[in-house]
């Protein structure tokens, strides 16, 4: 016995003992949901229910989407993924938009038990999109921005703009995804064919042709949308392997007919496609690295996404009039199935490939349709952390009895009339509503008259059940959103369902409370199909579709050319929540585009598809002007130039929006306007008349104001003066501009403050000093256009009020004198940038605007915070800067929703434009940084039952931005030691037990990595371990004590036995 507990004491340190072995990641207590309540989708709930039932050789996971409470590290993702949950991934990369994730989910149980990891939403990741299928870029007045130029002197076409699309995918080898390689080529003729002379050599070389037309059996060459191409095989048919190549023909003598070999050709040797994305098949192929050499050809055989890419980025200028809106952006083609999750995941590739632009032609109506939709809550994120706009179409419900609106009050029932006609697999009926009591009853009641009652919804929120009745079998799917919204689906998901054929009705009650907007929409897998469709409550606004539901996207409805109308079939607004999300129009009807085929080049389309890529195109040409990172200024730039400066809407238009998308009026808003000696009045193009005076045959046509133009500034005014005929201010004949600055006759003279003369080549201008005008200045002014006058003319900051008048006089008579105009206020309020930081659980909220010809005076914003049911929790404003701040406390409001949103309404000169809706959420600063670092001494002990902790602090801002923060430890001898931290809104603790480090000296780093694979360093300090053996050296005394007391003691016994 006394041997057994010796052996033990002296094993006894060997567990007590640490690893002294280099440990390489510390784990820290997980991020948890403190509401401990997952929101799981019912749908999900319905898939991995079913799956309970499965053989367990046939259990396969769920693909879901999940939302947490923030960006996941390393660390929890292992954590996570250790409970039964796969992360999706693209090569090393977890795929993810800020705080969604794609994952595939064995069973409830494994989501429930994320709580701890702070997850607070998951939903099924199978949710369907559906192209919405049905010459325009002039309308938009693109080609008059590419006569303009950018800040480096380039044209402005979309040069380095990048276009994400994800859709169908891209007939790649199409020529109009080729960009000119070369100048004008000579054409050669060689045994009765035609060569490109490449190498300027005059001779046919067998790389140079034959060249062939793409049309075959057409008998010219029409310069408008015909192509040719080097005929390497002489087969007639384009095949890019065998080193075939395309060629545009430049029409020198601009008869529409490329005549050959009198007219030159034009190389067209590089792809605009820069990545294509094939979600298919996992593939991604880059142009100068596989895309030609390894990507299919035909990687769209619906055709949808080829189309859709042409009418961004289309063809070539001056060698075909088949233009997309941005004809020299590059494409990131994500070929798609569309579904929920494989959108996140192209959001997600568009990110990471620096996509300036997301195009996004597809529409479901089977979410909450309130923005809260996670596809819908992507793209507002992709927004807000890498400034990407994304234009969605708004779908094609118009005019199609697909939705049904009813306003319920109190103790009442509201009906819509169903017609049924045998829907087919996937079918569904989607019910909205929102309301705090959620005591009301969605009925549906058939064509026998017999009530099938869902159940009070309160009570079926949450779950998924099968509906079992006589006359319909389906599934149910009752959810609540994050905005309060309520949903109700009804869906034929199997071949066993069915819903029986006739007229249905659609019954909702509301027992008491509020009255309830209700909202339907019935779906059976077309645009104009009939199968199941309302026939009575019909209503085509509140028709939007998500993802165009989102609060950070750009809604595009389709405008008819023809009609000068939004086109009937168009979905149009607002919102179902009525929140002011940005819409606007832009051509979709009867759009000639590229087919995914070379044997036939063009074909019509018509749909929001259509309209949304023409946006996109637009942002392209922005977005070069701009140079601009932040995605507000373009995106201000964008609805503020929608309309022009006449048909704009400040208030979105249920139908328009802001209105039809103007290329040229959204860049006038970014580009400054400088008169040079080359200006001429095309260069005004977009600048329409605000006079227009009609011939006085008694003066003389050089004297004779026929038109005015003006461009208005904070500091001057540029006035172009269009006479007769050419101008002539010689000798005594003035041209006066006169401004009355305060609109008052009775100040000046007469009312005028400032007068501007014209004469002899000079423009000297004039202010009233009380009693004379006084000469302020004289500048040379230039005549530029043989019949125009442009004359700019200093004035008070901010001369948006105010009137003017322009005089024509010699020495003895006044000759041509306009009436007073009021000056216009031209031009709009931009956002320069908008942040939202937070501290301390605080929302610290800084917004930037401008206006090109308003003071700061009359700047000013207001704000107002909401939740989803649009009450207003709190609400301020300020005026009179350019610059404001201020903050929001959540804890201080109280909320009927999780999610609540600010509004910000801005204000410059006499226009007011509301903002979209901004979720305020932390973790969401630009900032990508520590801020402290802190080690608290640097010296530390390591040894047997020594317990010393390396601890301090480090913070860091944009945390929500970082995939991982470490403290790294390099010891003298050079190798590194680098440990994973966990943390908390940014702050992450450091807290090492030195037994885990080998003793030595160490230079200690912090270092975070965002998203983006981007590293941040900051050295904190230098710190020594020493080796501590006295706890060693002690116990072993003590050891040693213990076993000579028992060998003693085992003597003494003996000698006592022996006596």
């Amino acid at each position: 016995m006394i041997k057994q507990i010796s052996i033990l004491i002296l094993l006894l340190p060997m567990f007590l003992v640490p690893s002294i072995s280099i440990s390489t990641t510390m784990e820290f207590e997980a991020v948890s949901n403190t509401s401990n309540k997952i929101e799981i989708d019912s749908a999900l709930t319905c898939a991995l229910s079913a799956n309970d039932f499965t053989l367990s050789e046939e259990k396969k996971p769920v693909d879901g989407i999940l939302l947490f409470e923030e960006e996941l590290t390393s660390n929890l993702i292992r954590l996570i993924e250790s409970t039964g949950i796969h992360f999706s991934r693209r090569g090393s990369s977890i795929i993810h938009v800020g705080k969604i994730y794609l994952a595939s989910i064995p069973s409830i149980e494994c989501l429930h038990s994320l709580s701890k990891y702070g997850l607070e939403s998951a939903t099924l990741g199978d949710k369907q999109f559906y192209p919405s299928l049905m010459s325009s870029v002039p309308t938009t007045n693109a080609p008059d921005v590419w006569k303009l130029k950018d800040g480096i002197g380039q044209k402005i076409d979309g040069t380095g703009s990048t276009v994400a699309i994800i859709d169908t995918g891209i007939y790649w080898t199409h020529p109009t995804f080729w960009r000119p390689t070369t100048g004008n080529v000579t054409v050669i003729s060689y045994n009765s064919e035609y060569y490109a002379d490449l190498n300027n050599n005059a001779v046919a070389d067998a790389n140079e042709g034959p060249i062939s037309l793409a049309n075959e059996g057409s008998s010219n060459i029409d310069a408008d949308e015909h192509y040719l191409f080097i005929d390497i095989n002489d087969d007639g048919g384009f095949n890019y392997d065998d080193g075939d190549r395309w060629l545009g023909g430049f029409d020198s003598n601009d008869d529409g007919i490329i005549s050959l070999p009198s007219e030159p050709v034009v190389l067209l040797g590089e792809c605009k496609v820069k990545h294509l994305y094939d979600q298919y098949s996992g593939n991604v192929y880059t142009r100068g690295v596989n895309l030609t050499d390894q990507a299919p050809v035909g990687m769209d055989s619906h055709g949808h996404g080829t189309h859709v890419a042409s009418i961004v980025a289309g063809g070539q200028q001056n060698l075909t009039s088949m233009l997309g809106a941005a004809p020299n952006a590059d494409l990131i083609i994500v070929r798609s199935p569309l579904d929920s999750a494989s959108i996140i995941d192209g959001i997600f590739f568009a990110m990471t490939t620096e996509a300036d632009v997301i195009n996004m032609s597809f529409s479901s109506y089977l979410g909450f349709l309130d923005g809260t939709d996670l596809e819908d809550i992507a793209i507002a994120e992709a927004f807000r952390k890498s400034g990407i706009i994304s234009t969605l179409a708004a779908g094609n419900l118009g005019g199609r009895s697909k939705h049904a609106h009813m306003e319920i009050g109190p103790d009442s029932l509201g009906s819509a009339g169903i017609s049924v006609s045998n829907p087919g697999q996937y079918s569904f009926l989607n019910v909205l509503w929102k309301s705090t009591d959620r005591d009301e009853h969605v009925v549906l009641v058939s064509p026998q008259d017999t009530q099938v009652d869902l159940g009070e919804f309160s009570q079926i929120a949450g779950n998924a059940y099968v509906l079992d009745n006589e006359y319909i079998q389906a599934y149910v799917f009752a959810d609540v959103s994050i905005r309060g919204t309520n949903r109700i689906i009804i869906q034929i998901a199997t071949n066993a369902h069915q819903w029986d054929t006739g007229s249905w009705r659609l019954e909702v009650t509301n027992p008491e409370g509020d009255v309830i907007s209700v909202d339907a929409y019935a779906w059976d897998n077309n645009w104009g199909g009939t199968k199941l469709r309302f026939t009575s409550s019909v209503e085509n606004i509140r028709t939007l579709s998500s993802p165009g539901t989102s609060d950070l996207g750009i809604c595009v409805t389709s405008y008819d050319e023809g009609s000068e109308q939004i086109s009937y079939s168009s979905s149009k607004g607002p919102r179902i929540d009525n929140m002011p999300i940005s819409v606007i129009a832009a051509p979709g009807s009867s759009i000639s585009a590229a087919l995914n085929g070379i044997s036939t080049l063009w074909t019509q389309r018509s749909g929001t598809s259509m309209a949304s890529p023409h946006v996109a195109g637009v942002i392209a040409l922005i977005k070069q002007s701009t140079g601009n990172n932040d995605g507000w200024l373009d995106r201000t730039s964008l609805t503020n130039g929608a309309g022009g400066y006449a048909e704009h809407f400040d208030t979105p238009h249920n139908s328009w929006g802001y209105g039809l998308v103007d290329a040229l009026w959204s860049v006038r808003h970014v580009r400054t306007f400088d008169l040079t000696n080359d200006t001429t009045l095309e260069d005004l193009t977009g600048f329409n008349p605000i006079i227009t005076d009609p011939i006085d045959s008694w003066i003389s046509e050089s004297l004779d104001i026929r038109e005015v133009r003006l461009i208005s500034g904070l500091e001057s005014t540029i006035f172009a003066t269009t006479f007769e005929s050419t101008p002539d201010f010689s000798a005594d004949n003035v041209l006066s501009i006169e401004l009355d600055v305060d609109s008052n006759a009775g100040t000046g003279q007469n009312g005028v403050d400032y007068v501007y003369n014209v004469t002899e080549g000079i423009l000297s201008g004039y202010e009233w000093s009380g009693s004379n005008f006084v000469l302020a200045y004289s500048i040379d002014y230039m005549i530029n256009d043989s019949l125009t006058i442009f004359s700019q003319v200093m004035h008070p900051s901010g001369l948006s009020e105010g009137r003017f008048r322009l005089v024509t006089s010699n020495s003895t008579h006044t000759l041509d004198i306009l009436s007073f105009t009021d000056m216009i206020d031209q031009w709009r309020p931009l956002v320069e940038s908008f942040a939202i930081d937070v501290s301390d659980d605080v929302f610290d909220i800084e917004i930037e605007i401008s206006d090109k010809d308003s003071q700061f005076q009359s700047f000013g914003i207001d704000w107002q915070i909401y939740d989803g049911f649009l009450s207003v929790l709190d609400s301020g404003s300020s005026s009179g800067s350019g610059n404001y701040s201020f903050s929001v406390n959540p804890d201080d409001l109280t909320s009927e929703t999780p999610a609540i949103s600010i509004i910000l309404g801005i204000t410059g000169g006499s226009t007011v434009y509301d903002l979209s809706p901004v979720v305020l959420s932390d973790g969401f600063s630009v900032d990508f940084q520590f801020v402290s670092v802190e080690i608290t001494k640097t010296e530390f002990r390591s040894g047997f039952l020594i317990e010393d902790f390396i601890q301090g602090e480090f913070i860091i801002d944009g945390h929500l931005l970082v995939d991982d923060v470490l403290v790294s430890f390099k010891h003298s001898s050079g190798y590194y030691l680098n440990l994973t931290l966990n943390g908390d809104d940014g702050v992450y603790i450091v807290n090492i037990p030195t037994n885990s480090i080998s003793v030595g000296a160490y230079s200690v780093y912090a270092v975070a990595e965002n998203i983006m694979g981007i590293h941040v360093e900051r050295f904190v300090t230098n710190i020594t371990i020493t080796q501590d053996n006295t706890m060693l050296f002690l116990i072993s005394g003590v050891i040693v004590g213990v076993l000579v007391v028992i060998v003693t003691l085992r003597q003494l016994l003996l000698k006592r036995e022996v006596t």
